[in-house]
């Protein structure tokens, strides 16, 4: 199976107020084989919340009906914080106004339970994994402008601060800018934007 070029395992999360259900999906699928890793694993919402903070899954399968905080309340705060996420909901056909609820506020899709299979699962994965893949690419393309435009010094602060504000990714990168000839020496107004300090 080809693999994310470069990218570690993509990170996935399972949610479910059933413990046997979390486990059943989990070794219903060889993860690795297609580039994928569980990191993370929730009863509830509010727990899962936590895991998701600690662990930035890039894929999440949640179930809707769960105690504490329900799955439509957990991906209202999941898409705040990380609109890249890639949501599957687990849901029954009772849940289908939730589910459509889910759609609108940024959800992938949805997967009936007793729908529930190698097949559905997989299938979702290598959907979210063309997705994540494309992303990378638009990321790699802006950065690329951008740092065009600041290699031939047009407009060098306003183009880093719109560089900065379009990786919308979870990774890191630094951007140093060096005089010819002179003290290396990082702006000002790119200390503002990192936790660096000038040097």
């Amino acid at each position: 199976m080809e693999r994310m070029a470069c990218m570690e395992n993509i990170k996935v999360m399972l949610v479910d107020d059933e413990i046997l259900a979390i486990g059943y999906i989990r070794d219903m699928v060889k993860w690795e084989e297609y580039g994928f890793e569980v990191v993370a694993q929730a009863t509830d919402g509010k727990k899962a919340l936590a895991q998701f903070e600690r662990h930035r899954p890039q894929v999440i399968f949640v179930d809707i009906r769960m105690p504490v905080m329900d799955g439509l309340e957990f991906c209202r705060k999941v898409v705040t914080m990380d609109s890249s996420v890639k949501i599957a909901l687990l849901t029954a056909y009772r849940d289908f106004d939730y589910a459509r609820q889910a759609i609108e506020i940024g959800v992938n899709n949805y997967i009936l339970k007793h729908d529930i299979s190698k097949e559905t699962i997989v299938r979702e994965l290598l959907k979210a994994k063309k997705e994540l893949e494309q992303e990378e690419r638009s990321r790699r393309i802006i950065r690329q402008k951008y740092l065009g435009k600041l290699l031939h010094g047009a407009n060098s602060i306003e183009n880093s601060k719109e560089l900065l504000r379009s990786d919308a990714g979870n990774e890191s990168f630094v951007l140093l800018l060096a005089q010819v000839d002179g003290p290396y020496i990082l702006k000002d107004e790119f200390a503002s934007h990192t936790n660096i300090s000038p040097v």
